[in-house]
């Protein structure tokens, strides 16, 4: 708020009493405004760039309202202060437009950086014959030629000024200002002056908005330390979402959590409640300075996530939207440009919600919305229309234009984005278009919503009538047979789900080389199921090609899944390798194919994880986990967490892992996945025998004697495997060997040799502790003949001790040059790889970490390694940034992090220490 100033000059030149009395207004317009203690905060990095003024003719400090810009000059002016520089302040309001008004502070200011100006200047001030061309020639004449000092003159509230005299005043002064004399601006809009010359002279100093937004280490500074709130980093990280690193939202955030104890544990609420303290400010300080016309193009525009010109003038009925759009952003009004060309634009999120706030109460809403849609629908971008239309409750055009790019969705792999429509759709509408009905069943069983596809795909049947073309409804008969098969193998029927595969192929065209796919896929589950290996594997095969001519990459890349894993759990790792490296080609040629990147990456992942290429591992899989979560593929993502689970425990952290089984128990249950819920559950088994809580692993056992066979022989096997171990820890020799037994028919060197092997290893382990060292070790040599070719090396790792023993008698025997037959110069060599990756483990405290070849002083966190492994390929920050999901700013804060611990100073520099410490390949 600006205090009252006197409104006659002629009072202040002949009253000499009231001259004194409204001095104190005049000194507070000449000196930096009172801040309060909790805003004041030092910016070194700012303050860095604004030492640099001396250099420059002009500073301008350019930003929205709340940006923090007269908080940054009062402060870095007490810092100027202490170098033997002088500062002079000049606060600008509406009456200073008056140009012998603006002359007379001007020479106030001035005299505070120059004493004795102001007595030099003061005919040329007289009211009675005041020029302002006079009184600006004056005041150059005034400042002396030379000085060995710098001094600043601040001009704050610049964009008050708007007389057109005063703007030329500035700018001839810009031209002519001595060296040691530099000004310094503050101001909402940009200001009228001939920036472009300054710039390309090298006399303007710029800092805008994004410099000023505070970082994540601000933010906590200023909330925590100088207003007194402790908040986690939970909390402070959604608050700069919130903010966007505004400083007066911070400010008004911290004032809600002083007002209002306890908010802060509930970030959600406090995010999407009471905004009014926001909303006030941007009514008063933007919104209501604007002209009413830039109000009312606001309040259309406040619908959209993205501004364009185009867009704006279909919903604004304004041609000159262009102007608009430029208009606000040279007022700074909380709108940013997306690119260079300002071909879009964004609001800030809290004003484009102070926005619409007021755009309901206006009841325009909804057909606002639907103007986007049909223009959206016009220029062909569906996903918007159709968005649009739903928040428009159009839902007759909405459903309209959903059966036109459904298919399309499906390919893409846009499955969260298709839930999301059809749920927000009326259900008489979705049950009344069989294309949508069927639509839904497929997005809910990639979903792993499988106890709902059923519903839908009745619901299907009910509606195929509505179809006028009958080829049409013998196409979707087969659809639906291809999505009952892969529903079958979800419930374990290897009969039904054959039977329903050849059903699809009955009713499916050649063409329809996609459904084709997902028929011969439900074929392919259907042999796993009965143990058809060789015909399983050219299903798979017949599925990933007919997906693939069909553009599917969705449906490709899930058969090319199934068919590596098929692959990899019957011990052949390396094809199934060629088969993800192939994929993951295939897949940077799609774009958008976010879905297809993360199964792509759990294959991968697990893979490294097995070659313990631990820090490969964990970016693969984390990333994976991370977009089948958001592509909404279920069933992966439950598989990823499980490999996650090995991965940590593989790097010794407890926590960690039973964290990542915790959350794959939490989906496998939620979504009713029945063979991954006991996955998760042996395997948590096992874990809790690992780590001492044998109670709960007794527990699994005695729910494990209730369950019943579901015909998956691989989860059979594993979870044998599991109750071996359980008899193993209690030394019940007897019951172990006749599990041994029963597993060794069930899975042998052609079929599941992985879970083979592991049966040797534990076999191995219970033949020595019967004192029988010789069979136990030819047992132990056998598997690792076995595991060789394909370089097994968590399979053995992760068994601890007994591996070791096992393999130390082998590196012991060979530096005695004692030949076993068994045991070849391969053998030999493989099983000191395997030795030290057992040794590989060190305990610190309470944990287990593993070692790389060069010690970090501080190591790289999950996110950081994904960062340096995306930098080892040579993805630029930008590049890195879009495939991680962060900002660019986001990113240059890790690479400056990763720097630091790998005490580097560039990209070369880090890659390079990356290979030498092993952490990237």
């Amino acid at each position: 708020m600006h205090r009252q100033e006197p409104q006659d000059r002629h009072i202040l030149q002949n009253d000499r009493d009231k001259i004194r009395q409204l001095l104190p207004l005049l000194v507070a317009k000449l000196a930096a405004p009172a801040i309060t203690h909790a805003e004041s905060m030092p910016r070194l990095r700012l303050f860095a760039r604004l030492d640099e003024s001396f250099r420059y003719t002009l500073t301008l400090i350019c930003a929205p309202a709340g940006s923090g810009k007269t908080i940054l000059l009062r402060d870095w002016g007490k810092r100027v202060a202490m170098q033997a520089r002088t500062t002079a302040w000049f606060s600008l309001d509406e009456l200073d437009n008056d140009p012998h008004r603006f002359a007379s502070y001007l020479a106030a200011a001035l005299n505070i950086l120059y004493p004795g100006l102001s007595e030099r200047v003061e005919l040329v001030l007289d009211a009675k014959k005041f020029s302002l061309q006079a009184a600006g020639m004056a005041l150059l004449n005034a400042l002396p030629a030379e000085d060995e000092a710098h001094h600043f003159l601040i001009l704050d509230n610049y964009q008050l000024l708007e007389n057109p005299a005063l703007q030329r005043f500035i700018q001839l002064w810009l031209e002519y200002l001595p060296a040691h004399l530099h000004l310094i601006i503050l101001s909402r809009r940009e200001p009228p002056l001939m920036l472009a010359r300054l710039r390309a002279h090298g006399q303007l100093l710029e800092v805008r908005s994004r410099e000023l937004s505070l970082t994540a280490e601000e933010a906590k500074r200023l909330l925590c330390q100088h207003m007194g709130l402790a908040l986690s980093d939970e909390v402070l990280a959604a608050l700069e979402e919130l903010t966007e690193g505004w400083m007066a939202g911070m400010c008004l955030a911290a004032r809600i959590m002083q007002e209002q104890p306890g908010v802060e544990c509930d970030i959600e609420s406090f995010v999407s409640g009471d905004q009014r303290y926001f909303f006030d400010y941007f009514d008063e300080e933007i919104y209501t300075r604007l002209p009413d016309y830039l109000q009312h193009f606001l309040l259309t525009a406040s619908i959209l996530d993205r501004l364009s010109a185009p867009l704006c003038a279909a919903l604004s009925g304004r041609e000159d939207s262009s102007a608009c759009l430029a208009t606000l952003e040279h007022e700074n009004a909380f709108i940013f440009p997306l690119d260079q060309r300002r071909n879009g634009y964004r609001y800030q999120r809290l004003f484009a919600e102070f926005l619409r706030h007021l755009l309901q109460q206006t009841g325009q809403a909804a057909e606002l919305h639907r103007r986007a849609s049909f223009w959206y629908e016009q220029q062909g971008h569906f996903s918007q229309a159709i968005e649009h239309a739903l928040a428009a409750s159009d839902f007759q055009r909405a459903a309209l234009l959903m059966e036109q790019v459904m298919e399309i969705k499906l390919k893409e792999g846009e499955i969260v984005t298709l839930l999301d429509w059809l749920e927000k759709l009326a259900l008489d509408v979705v049950y009344a278009r069989p294309r949508l009905c069927f639509s839904y069943a497929v997005a809910l069983l990639m979903n792993g919503r499988l106890e709902e596809v059923e519903l839908w795909l009745q619901a299907t049947e009910r509606c195929i009538g509505e179809l006028d073309d009958e080829v049409e409804r013998k196409h979707l008969r087969g659809k639906l047979a291809a999505l009952r098969s892969i529903l079958s193998f979800a419930a374990l029927d290897a009969h039904q789900a054959r039977e329903q595969a050849q059903q699809a192929r009955i009713h499916l065209p050649y063409e329809a080389t996609a459904w084709r796919s997902l028929a011969a896929y439900g074929q392919g589950r259907a042999y796993v199921l009965a143990g058809d290996i060789s015909a399983a594997l050219k299903a798979y095969e017949e599925a990933a090609s007919l997906a693939d001519r069909a553009n599917n990459f969705l449906f490709c890349f899930t058969a090319l899944d199934d068919l590596a894993r098929f692959h990899a759990r019957h011990g052949e790792l390396h094809r199934a390798y060629v088969i993800y490296r192939r994929s993951r080609q295939s897949v940077k040629e799609k774009p958008r194919q976010t879905p297809a990147q993360g199964i792509i990456a759990l294959g991968l992942g697990d893979l490294f994880r097995e070659w313990n290429r631990l820090p490969e591992a964990m970016y693969h899989l984390q990333r994976g986990v991370e977009l089948c979560k958001r592509g909404g593929i279920m069933e992966l993502a439950t598989m990823g967490l499980l490999s996650l689970a090995r991965l940590r425990f593989a790097q010794g952290d407890e926590i960690a892992t039973f964290q990542a089984l915790q959350e794959a128990l939490a989906l496998a249950r939620s979504y009713e996945i029945p063979h991954l819920i006991r996955f998760a559950e042996a395997y948590h088994a096992r874990m809790q025998l690992v780590y001492g809580d044998w109670e709960a692993s007794s527990r699994w056992e005695e729910q494990y004697a209730q369950q019943e066979d579901i015909g998956y022989p691989y989860l059979q096997v594993m979870e044998q495997l599991t109750m071996l171990r359980i008899c193993f820890a209690r030394e019940e020799d007897g019951r172990a060997l006749d599990l041994l037994r029963q597993i060794q028919l069930n899975c042998n060197a052609k079929t599941f040799l992985p879970l083979f092997i592991e049966s040797l290893v534990l076999q191995a382990g219970l033949l020595q502790r019967q004192n029988k060292q010789k069979s136990a070790l030819d047992i132990f040599i056998q598997a690792l003949v076995l595991a060789q070719p394909e370089r097994f090396v968590r399979l053995f790792a992760d068994e601890g001790e007994i591996v070791k023993g096992f393999l130390q008698q082998i590196a012991a025997a060979s530096r005695r040059r004692r030949q076993n037959p068994h045991i070849s110069a391969q053998i030999q060599e493989y099983a000191l790889h395997l030795l030290k990756a057992c040794s590989q483990r060190t305990r610190i405290g309470n944990t287990q970490v593993v070692k790389s070849e060069q010690a970090l002083l501080e190591p790289l966190s999950a996110r950081e390694l994904e960062v340096l492994h995306l930098l080892a390929a040579g993805a630029s920050s930008t590049e890195i940034a879009a495939s991680l999901f962060l900002a660019v700013g986001t990113v240059k804060t890790h690479l400056h992090n990763i720097y630091g611990k790998l005490n580097v100073n560039n990209r070369l520099e880090a890659v390079a220490a990356a290979r030498s410490a092993r952490l990237v390949s």
